[in-house]
């Protein structure tokens, strides 16, 4: 028998049957081999008697217990595989979570499992094992904006409301200092029940600091990617866009030398030269121009401007555009404050390259609408001024309007559209814009036109302020020009034999001088009055352009000194611009020179003809050419007195604006520059301070009288000499754009 159990189950049997006590009963389990080899676990169970013969024998009684066993052993198996797998499970949880906590949702009860990192938050945390409490305490060092939402979320009533739905119920992340170290962090909340079938909510958070660090490194590596990449792309347009011009300057220059004789051929070619200039011109100032607002060189510089001024001269200088192509420009002002203090060069900027956007992609014949308007803003002290300029042009299409601001961007390239452009214009002036704490809207459909809207909050000009403007215009009075004499200063004979040639086919005089030294021993050589104006280079050798200014203007010779110099460089930023006027220039023109902004300026400097071109053309209209003056001339100047014409505008200054050479020459003066700072600009200085009352008296009943009536009024004037001479004054009012009365005067001397 012995030989049929397991030998390594054969010590649980009884060493011998001696040791078992007389009756006693026993119980072992053993496996035993069956006929086919394989074995049984089976329960041994017996007892020693003795026999009648007197022998001792064993009664023993075996089951099988093998399913019993192997059920067992299975059970024992996955008891073991289950403590392992919690085992592992909880060390994967510790390692990727640096905080562990349940909550058991029946009694609020918290329980820390783990909190690496944390250890100052755990140690306040230790002190209580109600969640509320804890979670006050684990909120401590949370940035203020992520309480209330971490509060809403994971709050114990929130999780009490999933109770019965097992699984994953939220994440969030928060920047928050823990331990002294700011960071981000995460939280993960997952339901479900412990073994004793509570509902409970595991808790787990971790820092997750470098996982942004890694995003925001990844973001700025792709943020400086995308403008490199952007500006590749536009280096090729722009390479296109640069030959584009320069091959039609040289073969249209090439065709011009071969057909001179052929009049309009040549004007035919000289036009598209004239085009690509322009266009070669846009490309070079707008690639300086982003590379100035980027680099941070762009600051504003505000000084009193007028709305309706900026406007006229935004017309003026787009009117030939427009023509060209036949294009029906409109315009709507309705302005209640046009006097503002802005950057007046920056502005006029934002405007032309919206509206010279408008005028390049309408097609010939199309339409464009500018409207101007104010409104209050949210604050007291500003309004805002709103443009809008609306076209009938080729639109932009609804996948690229989001991207139209983006530097180094366009729809498309100048081969496709047929239309040059760098693709910076838009860019530049939403930075502008920005700068001035504006906001520029676009919409757009292709092939119906774009809207374009700027909106940009201005103070108003106090009166003491506002400043009387002039502007570039088309028309001016030819006679005041002709036979001026011009100083040119120029140290490149190409340059200096353009602007000659320009110059003198505008009825100007022109003599030149090679630098600023030479210039200087001119002026000083010459006698005074020997020219009219200088016209001056600024980068030169020998001796610069604002280096001979501040020498001239020291001068002890005063008409000498006060000469007009006008500017003339390639310098054509707005910091070079405020450099000519703080070394004592007068005006600024930059170089390539454009015919009609040299005449316009000149015209300007010499004659200060008032800046809305309309008004111009009244004054100028009604003082040679109406019949009601040619009347009053007529029955007013008899015999030889000295008569003349002037116009002021009848605001709180009485602001001079124009005054011909008889009424200089009335009150002894040499120019007319002279003239006005005699007067210093304003006409209640013409006036002897013993008549002032009377005649302000007189001029404020005028300016509630009819448009057409004409007003007499007799007071004395002090010469620049010190002589008093008595003079008739015959006005007239008419009201300018801005609605501002103005008076057009005749001025009589009755002295004799």
């Amino acid at each position: 028998m012995i030989n049929l159990i397991y030998p390594d189950d054969r010590q649980r049997l009884p060493a011998s049957f001696s040791d078992i006590p007389d009756g006693t009963q026993y119980e072992t389990s053993c496996r035993m081999m069956k006929k086919d080899g394989s074995w049984l676990w089976m329960i041994s169970r017996g007892q020693l008697m003795e026999t009648a013969g007197g022998k001792t024998a064993i009664i023993s009684a075996y089951m099988d217990m093998t399913q019993e066993k192997t059920n067992m052993e299975e059970r024992d198996k996955k008891a073991v595989a289950s403590a392992s797998r919690e085992r592992i499970f909880q060390d994967v949880i510790q390692a990727l979570y640096s905080y562990c906590a349940t909550v058991n949702l029946n009694t609020g009860k918290y329980t820390l499992i783990t909190g690496r990192g944390m250890e100052t938050t755990i140690a306040r945390c230790s002190s209580t094992d109600d969640y509320r409490q804890a979670c006050y305490l684990l909120l401590h060092g949370v940035k203020e904006e992520y309480i209330a939402q971490l509060k809403e979320k994971f709050s114990l009533e929130a999780m009490i409301t999933q109770k019965d739905h097992p699984g994953h119920m939220g994440w969030m992340e928060y920047e928050a200092v823990i331990d002294g170290t700011p960071g981000w962090f995460e939280v993960n909340v997952y339901i479900g029940m412990d073994s004793d079938g509570n509902p409970t909510a595991s808790v787990f958070g971790r820092d997750v600091s470098e996982v942004h660090r890694q995003a925001d490194t990844q973001s700025k590596l792709q943020a400086t990617e995308a403008p490199s990449k952007a500006k590749t792309a536009f280096l090729f347009n722009m390479s296109h866009d640069i030959r584009t011009p320069m091959n039609a300057i040289i073969g249209y220059t090439g065709l011009l030398k071969k057909h001179l004789n052929d009049r309009k051929l040549a004007e035919n070619y000289l036009e598209k030269i004239e085009t690509a200039n322009d266009f070669l011109l846009s490309l070079i100032n707008n690639v300086l121009e982003m590379s100035r607002i980027e680099s941070g060189k762009v600051t504003l510089d505000e000084s009193a401007c007028n709305i309706h001024a900026l406007t006229a001269v935004m017309h003026v200088m787009m009117d030939e555009q427009a023509e060209r192509k036949h294009l029906h420009v409109t315009t709507d002002i309705s302005i209640e404050h046009p006097d503002i203090m802005a950057d007046e060069t920056k502005l006029r900027e934002i405007h032309l390259n919206i509206l010279s956007n408008a005028i390049k992609y309408t097609p010939e014949g199309g339409s464009v609408h500018v409207s101007v308007k104010d409104y209050p803003s949210d604050t007291d002290d500003r309004f805002i001024y709103e443009i809008t300029v609306r076209d009938t042009g080729i639109g932009i299409s609804e996948e690229y309007l989001p991207h139209i601001f983006e530097e180094f961007t366009r729809e498309k390239t100048t081969t496709e559209s047929q239309v040059g452009g760098t693709g910076l214009g838009m860019p530049i002036v939403r930075k502008l814009v920005e700068l001035m704490e504006g906001s520029i809207t676009v919409e757009s459909e292709p092939g119906k036109g774009t809207a374009v809207t700027v909106r940009i909050p201005h103070r108003l000009a106090e009166s003491d302020q506002k400043q009387k403007h002039f502007a570039y215009l088309d028309v001016f009075d030819r006679d005041l020009l002709d036979g001026k004499h011009i100083l040119l200063v120029e140290d490149n004979d190409l340059n200096a034999e353009i602007a000659m040639t320009i110059l003198q086919e505008e009825g100007f005089d022109v003599e030149r001088c090679e630098n600023g030294e030479a210039c200087v021993k001119r002026i000083q050589g010459m006698p005074s009055g020997s020219y009219d104006l200088i016209l001056m280079d600024i980068q030169m050798p020998v001796m610069n352009g604002y280096q001979a200014t501040r020498i001239i203007r020291r001068l002890k010779d005063k008409k000498k000194a006060d000469i007009p110099i006008v500017a003339m460089t390639a310098n054509a930023f707005e910091e070079d611009r405020r450099m000519a006027f703080a070394s004592g220039m007068n005006e600024y023109i930059p170089k390539p020179i454009q015919p009609s902004i040299l005449r316009h300026v000149l015209t300007t400097v010499l004659s200060r003809v008032p800046a809305d071109p309309e008004a111009y053309r009244n004054w100028l209209s009604f003082f040679k050419e109406s019949e009601p003056f040619q009347l009053f001339r007529e029955s007013h100047r008899p015999g030889n007195r000295a008569a003349g014409y002037l116009v002021y505008e009848a605001d709180d200054d009485e602001t001079l604006l124009y005054a011909d050479e008889n009424t200089v020459s009335m009150f002894g003066c040499s120019s007319y520059m002279d003239f006005y700072r005699y007067v210093d600009g304003s006409f209640k200085n013409i006036v002897h301070p013993d008549d002032l009352e009377r005649v302000e008296s007189e001029i404020r009943q005028q300016i509630f009288d009819s448009e057409d009536s004409i007003d007499h009024v007799s007071y004395r004037i002090v010469r620049k000499d010190g002589a008093i001479r008595c003079v008739d004054d015959i006005g007239r009012k008419v009201h300018s754009e801005n609605g501002i009365p103005v008076f057009y005067v005749s001025i009589i001397d009755t002295s004799e």
